[in-house]
Parts: structure tokens; C-alpha cells; sequence
């Protein structure tokens, strides 16, 4: 694994995909306290993005009272480290409880870098214009200008999270709908205006949004939007476009199908 470290947390990447996890509450619960975009409580600039690959998951790394030490390891970037022991407490975030460094030669780095190389670039044609696949930390890191990505994410939450909340009570106006997207590398909020979310959703009637909204989610069938109860969810991958305009990210051109 490579490592960043960044006021007192470090952030390692190793070439793989980590496997989504499972999320488990309520949808109400988004309203008080929402899903995280980081765990660490800043913003992490370009240039620190721009140290990693911009495919694979980077890991959040803390150490508790016992590993008080394990931050001195990493006081440069790019060190290779091996056996570190980890508990899982939030998708991209680790608790550290072993490493060992390693040579930049060693066989096993030399086999990463070789599959970092290896990594096929993809297209995808958007309204007659050929994008690149891009993950989420791509958009983190070209978060400047007027331009497109594809990718391909999951929606861990949507506010609102009912189809017929998408227009005021009294219908004289429209909402705008934010995402919660994430993939192996990066969670962002992204915004659904008007027209693209009656694309999006097709412009179905609101029982078909609803169903659609818990397909997106990965809400069991059985499952009500509204329930108090907390429930398991496993959001399906999805392939989408996201627009960067204006400092914002919105979802463009993407229509949400049921197979």
C-alpha cells in the first residue's frame, strides 16, 4: 500500500477494489444526520488528490491510543507498506493495528504498478460527444471548468427519497433532487434539476418513481420508504453522466431504466 499522510490521517491505496458495504438505517435518517462524504474533517486539495491513481479505492486511516506510533511511519508520501491490519468502521475509513515498510523493488510492488499500467481507458458516447470513464476521484480532481464524466456509481441516498415529494404540495414549482453518489474511490453530492430527473426517472407516474427510487437505493421490495424501522440496503451500480458547471455537480443525461 501507498500512503499520504494528512493531519493525523493517512490515506492508502493499493491497487485494488475494495467490495461496497452494505448500508443499514433508515431514509429518514438522511434528513438529521446524512451519510459522510469524508470521514477527515477538511477538504483535501487538488494536489493531494492528484497523488494517487485515479482508479482503486484510497483508504481513511486512523489509529487509536494504542498505535499512537503508526502515524510516524508516514511522514513522507509514497511509502510502500505491508500486513497493515484493519477494522472496518466506515466504507472508505480503517483503524490500523499492524505495518511493515517494504522496498520500492520488492516483487510485489513491481506486480501493482504493472497492473496500474494495464488499466483499459474506455468511452462512452453522451449526445453524440465520446467521454472518457472517469471514477469519482477524477471529478474530485478536475473540479474546475465546464465538463462532463461517465461513471459508474451507486446512489447511497436521495433527498428527497419520495417520488412525490419531487413537486412543492401545492405543484406550483419543481424541486431539484440530491444524490449521494459514491464508488471504490470517492463519495459526492450531485444534483438532479427538473428536467433531468423527469428524464432520469422518465417521467413516470409517482407509485413507478417510488419503485424506482427503492430499486436505486437497493431497498428490499417489501420495504416502505417512509418505515421507522431500520432496514439493510445494497444500492445496484449504476452507469451515469455528471456535469461539472459552475463548481457543482449535477446528473445529465442519464435515464434510469427498469430492465
Amino acid at each position: 500500500m501507498k500512503s499520504i499522510k494528512k493531519c493525523g490521517c493517512s490515506f492508502l491505496w493499493d491497487g485494488n477494489d475494495a467490495p461496497p458495504l452494505s448500508l443499514h438505517g433508515k431514509l429518514k435518517g438522511e434528513i438529521i444526520n446524512p451519510l459522510p462524504l469524508r470521514i477527515e474533517p477538511y477538504v483535501l486539495d487538488q494536489n493531494s488528490y492528484r497523488k494517487f491513481p485515479s482508479f482503486c479505492t484510497v483508504l481513511r486511516v486512523t489509529a487509536d491510543a494504542s498505535h499512537e506510533k503508526f502515524g510516524q511511519h508516514f511522514n513522507y508520501f509514497d511509502k510502500w507498506v505491508k500486513s497493515v491490519i484493519c477494522l472496518v468502521k466506515f466504507p472508505q475509513e480503517c483503524g490500523v493495528a499492524f505495518v511493515r515498510l517494504l522496498s520500492n523493488n520488492d516483487n510485489i510492488i513491481v506486480d501493482y504498478e504493472r497492473r496500474n499500467h494495464e488499466r483499459i481507458v474506455r468511452t462512452h458516447v453522451i449526445d453524440g460527444e465520446e467521454i472518457e470513464f472517469s471514477t469519482l476521484l477524477d471529478v474530485l480532481r478536475n473540479a474546475e471548468g465546464d465538463r462532463k464524466f461517465c461513471c459508474v456509481v451507486r446512489v447511497v441516498a436521495i433527498l428527497p427519497f419520495q417520488g412525490q415529494s419531487f413537486w412543492s404540495s401545492d405543484a406550483s414549482s419543481e424541486y431539484d433532487i440530491k444524490l449521494t453518489l459514491e464508488d471504490s474511490t470517492a463519495r459526492i453530492h450531485a444534483f438532479l434539476d427538473y428536467e433531468e430527473w423527469v428524464k432520469f426517472f422518465e417521467a413516470c407516474p409517482v407509485d413507478e418513481r417510488n419503485t424506482k427510487v427503492k430499486m436505486l437505493l437497493g431497498v428490499p421490495e417489501q420495504q416502505n420508504l417512509d418505515s421507522d424501522e431500520e432496514f439493510t440496503r445494497n444500492p445496484p451500480w449504476i452507469k451515469c453522466c455528471i456535469r461539472l458547471k459552475n463548481f457543482e455537480f449535477n446528473v445529465c443525461c442519464t435515464r434510469f431504466a427498469i430492465q
